[in-house]
């Protein structure tokens, strides 16, 4: 989150306007404003919460997407996540890729354009995408 007197990044701003504004008019109006306030996350301390749960909300609040965004991605996320690791590998978000570009055929998408997504989304370079680098890369390239 942002600490108080903290300035609001100029990208977490691009990509807030481009979830509020419903109606894709490049304005924000109060209509706007108010469905997309009405999507922001409760409260994480919630005792009975699970710890999916809470950390589904703990990353919408980090990335000022409304939850309900933030579970979408997860589905996402959780369809190609073939082990249940809670990571996705290298072919798992090949994978994902192909189903996001709609590809016919493993041959459809150039492997240096899968390695250059992979090593965008692998923020920290270790090897596997974490739900979190799944959600940046995800927001930056498929949300419209």
């Amino acid at each position: 989150g942002i600490a108080p007197g903290d300035k609001f990044p100029e990208d977490a701003k691009l990509v807030v306007h481009r979830i509020a504004d419903a109606c894709r008019d490049g304005c924000v109006d109060f209509e706007d404003f108010v469905g997309w306030a009405f999507t922001l996350p409760v409260s994480t301390s919630l005792g009975n919460m699970s710890n999916i749960a809470r950390n589904l909300r703990k990353i919408a609040e980090n990335t000022f997407l409304g939850l309900s965004e933030i579970e979408r991605i997860w589905s996402i996320f959780r369809k190609f996540d073939n082990d249940g690791s809670g990571d996705i590998c290298k072919e798992e978000f090949q994978a994902v890729i192909r189903s996001l570009m709609n590809s016919k055929d493993e041959y459809d998408i150039p492997v240096q354009r899968l390695d250059r997504f992979w090593a965008e989304a692998d923020a920290d370079r270790d090897g596997n995408i974490n739900f979190e680098e799944f959600v940046l890369f995800y927001t930056k390239h498929y949300n419209a």
